[in-house]
């Protein structure tokens, strides 16, 4: 077994294998051995087998929490949700203070959708955890998720306020975290100063340049944004998102072309349209080159949203913001048209074509359903002249 653990140690899976499968002949109904070879079959990326010793290990000790969660992680990975639920209930039975089987519990809600009490359980888990508050950091993405960001930025806040440097404050992720919740309650330049930090310590990190491409974009430093939308899109191609955001630059920038090619590739992969360049993205360009120059307000507060909006799986305050949009008092040629392309997207995505991404195409059509709704009494071709 130690020499076992001295493979592991050295990122030497099988060797570490090989030793376990002496041990198992040699004590078979030791649990915790199972269990530990149920560890290495994950590290060396085989799930069936490290599920199968888990099993065992809970057949033969079934008050060994540490295997009742790692199988309950397996079967969450396998979308046995309920099964996985129930281990992991069994597992915080036997310790109460078990911090890693909250977060995954809290990992299994979110799955189910059970949006409450996934936040409840990962809350619990930064609790109870002694070391150096991941389980905080997961929680501020999760709330992040949700649209709450004063609360994503509270828990993120905390976890970088730790003087643990070999914790999250010497990684990326949570600077990108704190600086979008800050970026959602309008306070873009300490989400700039965070996003630097983010940069400074992973320059391949993807999300950290989409996010400053946006805050960029939106403060009028094009040049900056492209570049920061181009090294995300160059780690990670295709992204709709960052395609977005690099339409939107250029489509500021006048270069009406590129900004339509930009649209055509993000709509395609995100709403899964055969045509989205004349259905979608030539349409969107054309509408807001026309009104840009009278309502620049109105349409950067709207596309901003909509950056805001799409990073989220929840939409709390979406009248209002809506609303606050609104107050900026756009054209009404201008809310017409927008209306009448959010509901033709609406439609394709209700009919969308064989192949596409259904999970990508179910989650648009949840965001724009609410967002026309919200809309309706303002930008309704029935109430005003086109």
């Amino acid at each position: 077994m130690e020499r076992a653990f001295t493979h592991e140690q050295a990122v030497n899976a099988e060797d570490a294998l090989a030793d376990l499968d002496r041990a198992v002949l040699l004590q078979p109904d030791r649990a915790w051995i199972h269990a530990v070879r149920g560890q290495a079959h994950l590290t060396a990326g085989r799930p069936a087998e490290a599920l199968a010793d888990f099993e065992r290990a809970v057949e033969l000790d079934p008050e060994l929490d540490w295997a009742l969660a790692s199988r309950a992680e397996l079967y969450r990975v396998q979308g046995r949700h309920e099964e996985a639920l129930e281990s992991l209930d069994r597992a915080l039975g036997i310790d109460p203070e078990y911090a890693w089987a909250y977060a995954e519990r809290s990992r299994c809600l979110r799955q189910l959708e059970r949006w409450d009490e996934a936040v409840r359980d990962m809350a619990r888990a930064a609790g109870l955890d002694s070391g150096p508050g991941w389980y905080r950091v997961h929680l501020a993405a999760l709330l992040l998720d949700l649209g709450r960001h004063a609360e994503a930025f509270r828990e993120a806040d905390r976890t970088l306020s730790a003087p643990d440097q070999d914790g999250p404050r010497g990684r990326a992720w949570p600077y990108t975290l704190r600086a979008w919740a800050l970026h959602g309650l309008g306070r873009d330049a300490e989400a700039l100063s965070d996003l630097h930090h983010a940069v400074s310590f992973d320059d391949r990190y993807e999300v950290a340049f989409a996010m400053r491409g946006w805050l960029l974009w939106e403060a009028g430093r094009l040049g900056e944004a492209e570049q920061d939308f181009d090294r995300s899109l160059s780690a990670r191609p295709g992204w709709p998102w960052a395609l977005m955001g690099r339409g939107m630059v250029r489509l500021y920038a006048r270069r009406y072309d590129e900004a339509v090619d930009d649209l055509s590739q993000a709509f395609t992969v995100q709403f899964g349209m055969a045509e989205a360049e004349s259905e979608i993205a030539r349409p969107v360009v054309e509408l807001l080159r026309e009104h840009l120059p009278a309502n620049r307000r109105s349409i950067t507060a709207a596309i901003r949203l909509v950056a805001l909006l799409t990073q989220q799986i929840q939409w709390p305050g979406l009248v209002r913001q809506a609303g606050s949009v609104i107050a900026l008092r756009p054209s009404p040629r201008l809310l017409t048209g927008g209306f009448r392309l959010l509901r033709r997207a609406s439609i394709a995505l209700a009919d969308p074509p064989e192949g596409s991404d259904s999970e990508r195409t179910a989650y648009s059509l949840s965001l724009l359903s609410p967002i026309l709704r919200a809309l309706e009494p303002h930008g309704s071709p029935t109430d005003g002249k086109p």
